[in-house]
């Protein structure tokens, strides 16, 4: 471990032109995220609660993630340099589409869903989706089989994604009709949490997932990947939405977020509106 970490372990610190370089360069490589100068407050705010965590330099740390860009302290860098921000029927318009038009089509065709939800986060969106389709199929007074993976570049967004637990106020806006049916509300030491009831977290299959790795799962029906491509140059947008592309079934859809303009590095997609893209030959 290197000497330097108490002079790091200071609450404010700055990255030298050559960290910013090294950091931003093995970063970039590793999940195509780009972390440029105009970023440099934001990566010095964040790395500051890893160093003092970690009791490393930040020296130490861009050392590691050079000699082992898979390791832990990879995966430690970049939960606390990507942003987690969720929200429940976050962009509620693209669940009024899932239950509209969407599910209504699938229904027809009476046969088994394959859906991947690309940037779990910590589960508000994946959990979303299930409400959707879970309620969607009640309405049809139908069952089909779902298979729903979720995936995130995130070990600790996971694992709150695996445990369901969320305060309450997560819930805040939602039909009360909603919340009582999907979610239960704690008691005793666990008042003003509330648990995903397991219905829901039995459907999500949840794993650790680069996205400019292979996709884990093909001949997909839907993709959402919202708010997430933001955060990546043209190049590597245009290479993930490629990817996605070969993931889908002919006439599957993907979902991005309403932030992000991806109209001009699309290929083998049909736009309906700004977000919602469907898979053409």
């Amino acid at each position: 471990m290197s000497t330097a970490a108490s002079v790091d372990t200071v609450a404010e610190f700055r990255l030298s032109e050559r960290e910013l370089q090294r950091l931003g360069a093995v970063v970039y490589r590793h999940a195509g995220i780009s972390l440029g100068a105009e970023k440099r407050v934001m990566i010095e705010a964040r790395l500051s609660k890893l160093v003092r965590r970690s009791g490393r330099s930040v020296r130490d740390l861009i050392d590691a993630v050079e000699r082992d860009p898979d390791g832990a302290v990879m995966a430690d860098m970049l939960d606390v340099l990507t942003t987690n921000y969720t929200s429940f029927f976050r962009e509620p318009a693209h669940f009024t589409w899932l239950e509209t038009t969407w599910l209504p089509s699938m229904l027809r065709q009476r046969r088994g869903l394959r859906v991947w939800c690309a940037a779990a986060a910590t589960g508000e969106e994946p959990y979303s989706l299930a409400i959707t389709l879970r309620e969607g199929l009640e309405r049809a007074e139908v069952e089909v089989p779902i298979d729903f993976l979720c995936t995130d570049l995130s070990r600790r967004a996971l694992a709150v994604a695996k445990a369901g637990v969320y305060p309450a106020s997560h819930l805040d806006g939602l039909p009360p009709a909603r919340t009582r049916r999907w979610f239960q509300r704690g008691v005793g030491t666990s008042v003003g949490q509330v648990r995903v009831r397991s219905e829901l977290t039995r459907m999500l299959r949840l794993a650790r997932h680069n996205l400019l790795e292979e996709p884990p799962m093909v001949e997909l029906d839907l993709i959402f990947l919202r708010n997430v491509l933001i955060y990546f140059d043209d190049e590597t947008q245009a290479r993930v939405l490629a990817t996605l592309r070969g993931a889908l079934v002919p006439g599957g859809y993907l979902v991005v977020g309403h932030a992000e303009n991806v109209r001009r590095l699309i290929r083998g997609f049909r736009m309906h509106g700004h977000t919602i893209l469907e898979k053409v030959s």
